[in-house]
């Protein structure tokens, strides 16, 4: 197998989902969307710059994991990053890119993050 085609990821992560009601302010993140998947965590740089007169914040971190259409991430849901050198992290899903098949490679899906300080 060359690794354009399996790609092994050093990490883990569990994607929880908020399960609190419309309106409630603190969020319960008691949902499981998909528990230790394999993925990989890439930190990046993350500053904020002014978009005209508001403040726009910037990613933390991109999370590549391979596609798999019963997991969809919503700006909503959180990341705890259970293996790997970010074990133990919290991150909020901003958005998510999905890449389709290239160079022979599957799809994967990134999911840029931003982190969560308690």
């Amino acid at each position: 197998m060359s690794l354009k085609t399996c790609t092994v990821y050093d990490h883990r992560i569990t994607w929880q989902r908020d399960a609190s009601a419309d309106g409630v302010q603190d969020p319960d993140y008691s949902t499981i969307v998909v528990r230790d998947m394999p993925c990989k965590v890439k930190q990046i740089t993350g500053d904020e710059s002014y978009r005209n007169t508001q403040l726009e914040s910037h990613i933390d971190y991109v999370v590549e994991m391979h596609y798999t259409a019963s997991v969809t991430l919503k700006p909503t849901d959180r990341g705890v990053v259970t293996g790997g050198i970010f074990s133990g992290k919290t991150i909020n899903v901003k958005w998510v890119k999905t890449h389709g098949i290239t160079d022979g490679r599957p799809p994967i899906s990134e999911a840029f993050c931003r982190e969560q300080f308690n």
